[in-house]
Formats: structure tokens, sequence, C-alpha cells
């Protein structure tokens, strides 16, 4: 164990330095907190700072159209910031969606293109060559022979069973086949996640692949969390509802009608099955 923790540190260090290496420790400090009360937490001061605003159902899965998720941005740590308010710019470092991937899975799998033929494989041996890590892996050719493999299992699973939330997978335990060392408390978190920009904006955080999948097979919807949302979307949440007439407050504040992060706040549906 020791052998293993002084590798993982070394990674890390590698991957991005002291500060990085800092962060990393602070963050598996943090993880002794057992996962509920790290939760209730978030609620309660979420509850003590927007009042009836306050985002009450941290883990709430909502039923989303995948091809409204056109933007990336930063990457929040699911389980780690699920449920939180973060103010700055994050929100304005934004991109398009990730090309590589779709293109790749695209070409892969409507065009029967080989996994070496993709622009995601090449990636994937350079990050690993230059960065010695990418998507939780350290070798390549483990990378090859099991993160391609599962994406090949996971497209063929989605056409042909359908996209089933994490709670209708929990006893195939989706993150067994990779990574044993995730905890169980994971699965939680382990819907697609995507962040609030302050104007309300969906920007994708997490889940690339399964996302990607439901685009190219043309899903209608998808189920998704909100991992971390703008102090400055929650300002805009709290305005509409203390409104009187929330409809007027909608429209003054710039906030559409059928927002997705708006049903758990007005008592809105609360259906997350996925359709084709």
């Amino acid at each position: 164990m020791p052998r293993e923790l002084i590798a993982r540190a070394w990674n890390q260090y590698r991957r991005g330095g002291l500060g990085s290496l800092a962060g990393e420790a602070s963050k598996r400090l943090r993880r002794r907190v057992p996962f509920r009360y790290r939760i209730a937490a978030r609620v309660r001061w979420q509850r003590y700072k927007y009042g009836p605003a306050a985002v009450t159902e941290p883990l709430y899965v909502f039923s989303v159209d995948p091809h409204r998720i056109e933007h990336e941005g930063p990457r929040f740590e699911r389980s780690e910031c699920i449920g939180t308010v973060a103010s700055g710019e994050w929100d304005r470092d934004v991109s398009e969606w990730d090309r590589v991937i779709h293109t790749s899975l695209k070409n892969r799998f409507e065009g029967g293109d080989d996994w070496a033929e993709t622009a995601y494989y090449r990636k994937a041996k350079r990050r690993i060559e230059r960065d010695g890590y990418y998507l939780g892996y350290t070798d390549f050719e483990t990378f090859r022979s099991e993160r391609l493999a599962y994406v090949d299992r996971l497209f063929e699973r989605i056409r042909e069973d359908g996209y089933r939330t994490q709670a209708e997978l929990a006893a195939s335990a989706r993150d067994d086949e990779r990574h044993e060392t995730v905890p169980a408390h994971h699965r939680l978190t382990y819907e697609v996640g995507c962040n609030v920009a302050r104007d309300g904006t969906l920007v994708f955080n997490s889940g690339k692949h399964r996302l990607a999948i439901a685009k190219i097979l043309d899903l209608d919807a998808i189920p998704i969390q909100v991992i971390v949302r703008h102090r400055g979307w929650m300002q805009r949440r709290r305005a509409v509802v203390s409104a009187d007439d929330r409809a007027a407050a909608m429209d003054r504040h710039g906030v559409p009608a059928d927002h997705p992060d708006l049903e758990e706040l007005l008592g809105g549906p609360r259906d997350a099955t996925p359709k084709r």
C-alpha cells in the first residue's frame, strides 16, 4: 500500500506539480467525512444562503435533451462538488463540446473505423506518453485493451437496451468494469454531469462518452445531474422563486421557462427516463 500511494503521489506531482499534489492530498482528507454528511452540510449552507431558492436535492436527476449541451468548461470533481455554488469566471472559460471524442466515436460506430484510426486513440497515446496519465490510465496498452473495449460495450448496450440511469444499472456496477477503487457512493453522482453558468447555460462537466453516444444515437433525452451552479445563476433562481409573478420574473432575468434546473425548484416533472 505505501508503495502504491507513493506511485500515485509521484504521478500526481508529474501531472500538476506541488500545488496539484497538495490539492489531491486535501481532497483525500475531505473524503474521510462520510458522503451523506457532506451532502447534508451543503444543503444546510444553501438554505442559509439562498432560502427558498436553495438546492435541497443535490443528487436530483434531470431529463435533458443531449443536444442542448453544446459547450464544456472547467471540470469539477463530481462527488466532491455536487450541490455546490462557485463564483468567479469559470463559466466564461468555455469552449465547444469535445469534437475529438464525438467525431472519433461517430467514425467508429457509424463509419466502422478501427480505433487506431481515430483522433481519440492518438490523443490518449500522446497524453500517456507525455504526461504519464489519461482518463485514469498510466499505461497505454491497458487503456487500449480496457477503455476502448468498454466504450464498444457501452455503445452496444445503449443502442440495444436503451439508455439507463445509474440507479437502473445498480446491480451491474458500472465502475467495477474499469476502476475497482471507485467508492460505491460515487455511483450516486455518475450520471452525465453539467454545470450551470450564470446565464443558465448548461456546461458539460463529466460523462463525455455517454453524452457523445446519446448524441450519435440521436436520443431525445438522457438523465443528467448538476454538479456546480454559478453564484449568478443562484441569484436568478432566488429572484424567480421569490417573485409574485414568476413568469414575469423569468422574462426579466432571462431565465427560460423550460430550464431543467427549475424543475426541482418549482415542483415540475421528475421523469428522468431516457427516451429514444
